[in-house]
């Protein structure tokens, strides 16, 4: 079943712009100019150009991180001003995202860029930076530390209740992109962690005892060493270069996927990988799909999937042409409907 024209207006901003749509928009809709995918473009390359279209990366980049789920973290309670904390990196999260209204950004400017901006306190309290006040200045990350998944929402959001957790930071890039599924842990297996000693002193070496056993390591292979990698960055997102009065160590290896293996040595290299990666790019538009239709793709979206994802690596994977190929597709404007 075809969106009705009032329909087509409404999905096109509540996804765009994550608002009700303006009075152009219902206009449009009004007077028939919401009937062919021409005419859709031509308003979503108007709203594309508007300030609200930073809602869209906004949101569908918070839930892929997890950094929408900042306030439901684990120890979220005992983080001292915490509101303040989640306040604070949600407006660095939101200033990274939204620039990719402002400026032309690509799949792989936005996980490998090694500068941007975001207010002095913010940067002061992420150790990025040593000025104060609420003045917005470009920030330069660390060698080794590059692009979206630096945030500190990110770190915050994929932390343990007092630790970074390499799990869940490894299991966020692996599942959310690469979407490869991580299988659930056996229903009887015992987990005991390794306490701290003078041989396990880093965070890093806790998990790395602690996960040892094979009956752990053959899964925990698949994302724990990506997870290392966001070591530079504590429980609360903070960037720190030593851990227990050790240097943090950040390398690891990418494996078994298709065509985004390969050894790295920090986050940046990392980005790199999945910046390289059909399939991280690949992911990326199926996640694309699944955030405009709210849900899960059928066998019969592949193909509309698949079309849409030929036509932005043709567009050298620029962002706001993948969003405006995903609100001018034929599945946008239709639902499945059950007689």
């Amino acid at each position: 079943v075809k969106l009705t024209a009032d329909e087509t207006a409404t999905a096109l901003a509540f996804t765009l712009w994550q608002t009700s749509p303006d009075a152009e928009l219902l206009q449009a809709a009004a007077s028939g100019k919401l009937d062919t995918p021409q005419s859709i473009r031509t308003q979503a390359e108007r709203m594309a150009a508007d300030p609200r279209f930073a809602r869209f990366y906004g949101g569908m980049l918070a839930d892929l991180s997890r950094a929408s789920r900042m306030g439901s973290r684990e120890g979220v309670d005992d983080v001292p001003n915490a509101g303040e904390v989640i306040k604070t990196l949600a407006q660095e999260f939101a200033g990274y995202t939204g620039a990719f209204a402002k400026t032309p950004t690509t799949f792989g400017e936005m996980l490998t860029s090694t500068t941007f901006a975001a207010a002095n306190d913010t940067a002061k309290f992420r150790n990025l930076g040593t000025a104060t006040g609420t003045a917005t200045a470009n920030v330069t990350l660390p060698s080794g530390q590059a692009g979206l998944l630096s945030l500190g929402a990110v770190s915050f959001a994929n932390a343990g209740t007092d630790h970074p957790s390499p799990v869940k930071r490894g299991v966020m890039v692996r599942e959310n992109f690469l979407c490869s599924p991580v299988p659930p842990p056996p229903p009887d297996i015992k987990q005991e962690t390794v306490p701290r000693s003078p041989d396990v002193v880093t965070n890093r070496d806790v998990y790395e005892k602690t996960m040892a056993p094979p009956t752990c390591k053959a899964c925990h292979n698949l994302f724990n060493p990506m997870g290392y990698a966001f070591e530079a960055f504590d429980e609360l997102g903070r960037y720190r270069t030593m851990d227990n009065g050790r240097p943090v160590k950040l390398s690891g290896e990418v494996v078994q996927t298709r065509d985004a293996n390969g050894a790295f040595q920090n986050l940046a290299d990392l980005a790199g990988l999945l910046a390289a990666s059909s399939q991280a790019q690949e992911c990326f538009a199926l996640n694309g799909f699944r955030f405009v239709s709210g849900r899960i793709e059928s066998q019969g979206d592949l193909c509309h999937v698949n079309n849409i994802f030929e036509a932005w690596m043709a567009a050298k994977g620029d962002l706001k042409t993948l969003a405006l190929l995903l609100v001018t597709s034929e599945a946008f404007v239709t639902r499945s409907t059950s007689l």
